[in-house]
């Protein structure tokens, strides 16, 4: 089932429950996280930004299931699901990362994107299995795997993003993903393109969230029973702005959304 419009502009684009909400930020409202557009004069500073497809109800709600179910586990062996060394990205409301970065101009890039993103065409996807992704860091990201056919069609739309965000980069750029801090093949990405999971090192996946390996050998026993493959309908693209301050006790940061991106 797509979501619909109306449903997401409500603030139930993760479903009639309002998942999406609950996860980002315990107590916090739909009207929190949508920026109307008059809003848009805070965002003319630098600002940072990410670019994500919704997952499509289903998924979502399975992965929704997931991660509660991760963090419950976590959390009953005494290891504390919301510190950064044990796990990260649990709460984070369910998507398919396209790009992330910083821009001078957020109005006018999302602006262009949604121009020529309403342009393309509406599919479906197929999930084909799930995988703990080593990451750097000592951390294992668990989450979905697409079919190369599913992967081509959202590398197809992350080509399309930068051809619009590569016109929006802006000094400091480099200062999120730090290529110091990245192995050679994503730091040479995140100075050609400014995202280093992008292009051919592009692996679209929807995650449950990222673990140390004292939390994976919690979860992963139980993993097994998770089954999400299937086929799917993406949702809409949705466009996030970030706040720079963290929190400091959970390294978190709100994010505040812009109208929803649907394909035609």
């Amino acid at each position: 089932m797509r979501v619909n419009e109306e449903t997401a502009r409500a603030g139930q684009v993760g479903g009639t429950e309002g998942k999406r909400m609950r996860f980002i930020e315990e107590g916090v409202t739909a009207s929190d996280l949508w920026l109307p557009s008059s809003q848009a004069g805070v965002e003319s500073a630098v600002a940072e930004f990410f670019v994500e497809f919704h997952p499509g109800d289903a998924l979502y709600g399975s992965i929704a299931n997931e991660k509660e179910r991760t963090i419950q586990v976590l959390d009953s062996q005494g290891i504390d699901s919301s510190n950064w060394a044990n796990a990260r990205f649990l709460r984070d409301a369910p998507h398919f990362t396209l790009w992330c970065n910083r821009t001078g101009n957020m109005q006018s890039m999302y602006d262009q994107l949604a121009a020529r993103l309403r342009k393309l065409p509406h599919f479906s996807y197929e999930v084909i299995g799930t995988e703990f992704a080593a990451y750097p860091g000592g951390f294992s990201e668990y989450r979905t795997v697409v079919s190369p056919e599913s992967q081509a069609r959202f590398s197809a739309v992350q080509a399309d993003i930068f051809d619009i965000v590569k016109n929006f980069r802006t000094h400091g750029d480099h200062t999120w993903f730090n290529p110091a801090g990245l192995p050679k093949p994503d730091a040479e990405h995140m100075i050609k393109y400014g995202y280093p999971n992008s292009m051919d090192r592009f692996r679209s996946h929807a995650s449950v969230g990222r673990l140390s390996d004292a939390a994976k050998a919690v979860v992963e026993q139980g993993a097994v029973n998770w089954k999400p493959q299937g086929r799917y309908e993406v949702g809409p693209i949705l466009i996030g702005v970030l706040p720079f301050q963290h929190n400091d006790a959970t390294n978190s940061r709100r994010a505040f959304y812009r109208d929803p991106i649907y394909l035609r």
